[in-house]
């Protein structure tokens, strides 16, 4: 069915793509339940990621689906699928956007990993992936706790806007 669906990436009535669904019912069944998922999870998300242009589509909270694995990160490597966050960063997911809580994967990732967790090889193959961010996402770390400061620019682009989570009219 997803081989000849029309448009994977329309949105829902709450602006959600397809991936970013599926991410929410991941996580849902990971935190709500103790079964494992099935095996062909992982497969079925990477069709889906492929097939998907707008991999940073946000929730009305702010989150990604690469913001809602961060924020389960623990449970999705329990789960054996941090495969699906490798996909994701490799896919060019953005490790810069922050949620409405001021999160980003960035800084998330950072707190797992500095935390006495078993590291598998697909973390370590996220960390170095992550090991160099960008001048682009060190920008956005830096300017994010001064949004405040930043929002009182008379003139400042949309896209900077969007990303610091100031209200854009």
């Amino acid at each position: 069915m997803l081989e000849h669906s029309p448009n994977v990436n329309m949105v829902d009535n709450q602006g959600r793509n397809p991936l970013v669904m599926m991410t929410e019912s991941i996580v849902y069944c990971l935190t709500k339940y103790t079964d494992p998922p099935p095996q062909d999870i992982g497969d079925l998300f990477v069709m889906i990621l492929k097939k998907t242009r707008n991999l940073d589509c946000k929730v009305k909270n702010g989150n990604t689906a690469l913001l809602l694995l961060g924020k389960n990160m623990t449970k999705v490597v329990e789960a054996g699928l941090a495969s699906l966050v490798f996909h994701l960063v490799d896919y060019g997911a953005d490790i810069a956007i922050h949620n409405k809580e001021g999160q980003s994967f960035y800084l998330m990732f950072k707190q797992y990993i500095s935390k006495d967790h078993v590291h598998s090889e697909v973390i370590e193959d996220i960390k170095n992936m992550l090991q160099v961010p960008s001048l682009h996402c060190l920008c956005i770390h830096v300017m994010y706790p001064l949004r405040d400061r930043f929002s009182l620019v008379p003139h400042l682009p949309n896209l900077i806007k969007t990303y610091l989570n100031i209200h854009v009219n």
